[in-house]
């Protein structure tokens, strides 16, 4: 996570406490990131989105 810049780190970490402090119960759908990265359309927004950060602030929170 060191070469997340602080605003990246920032946006993910505030709704990750957020829902964390509202839901007992918090699911994610486990999605398959490296096969959809490999569709060259979508492959660089998806990893410019950092969608697994999200996730992680989260399940580091519980």
């Amino acid at each position: 996570m060191d070469g997340l810049p602080i605003e990246r780190r920032d946006f993910a970490n505030k709704p990750s406490r957020n829902l964390v402090e509202r839901f007992g119960t918090i699911v994610f759908e486990d999605l398959s990131v490296q096969n959809m990265i490999k569709n060259h359309c979508l492959a660089k927004s998806i990893a410019d989105a950092s969608w697994g950060t999200p996730v992680q602030f989260t399940q580091n929170k519980r």
